[in-house]
């Protein structure tokens, strides 16, 4: 009986939320580069033969985005073709350590990730260091409001290629 009551309170504080505060801090103007990202988009997906992809896939996939709790997170999920969930994504800015964090979601569990915008070249590019020497970098290049493309490369520090991912990436009209 005892775990019921527990079970209940906890139901009740998390239904209550997270507090609102007096005053809410301002947004950071660089939430304005994730909306870049939001929408219904077509992905073409090649994987090119590396050392953890041994054999080039091609695949395709639908990427549905927005932004969500007051426009400070972009939600996204990635689909096959036919409706079957690839990756969910939750993306902010944290204005205190001045970088993007993601949260990816996939069958083999989550990954947290930082990366940095930068507006020059119009890309978002997250640099993951896997131990042992192999760091992945993925770029996501906004060419216009239509067009995205990115590159991910998982490389060791002699040059070895682990993971080559190419995409293209079209907003659905």
């Amino acid at each position: 009986m005892k775990r019921v009551g527990i079970a209940a309170a906890l139901f009740v504080v998390g239904c209550l939320g997270h507090p609102t505060l007096a005053a809410e801090p301002p947004k950071p103007a660089e939430l304005k580069v994730l909306e870049k990202f939001e929408g219904t988009w077509d992905c073409e997906i090649i994987t090119k033969p590396a050392v953890w992809t041994p054999k080039e896939m091609r695949e395709k996939a639908v990427e549905v985005n927005e932004m969500t709790l007051d426009g400070w997170f972009l939600h996204g999920c990635s689909k096959t073709p036919d409706g079957k969930p690839l990756v969910i994504m939750m993306n902010t800015y944290d204005p205190l350590r001045k970088k993007y964090h993601f949260w990816r979601f996939a069958g083999r569990g989550c990954e947290e990730l930082d990366g940095q915008w930068d507006e020059a070249a119009s890309t978002l590019t997250i640099t993951t260091d896997h131990g042992n020497g192999i760091t992945t970098k993925a770029a996501f290049h906004v060419i216009d409001k239509d067009h995205r493309e990115y590159n991910v490369a998982a490389k060791d520090g002699d040059g070895k290629i682990y993971l080559d991912i190419h995409g293209t990436v079209t907003r659905r009209k």
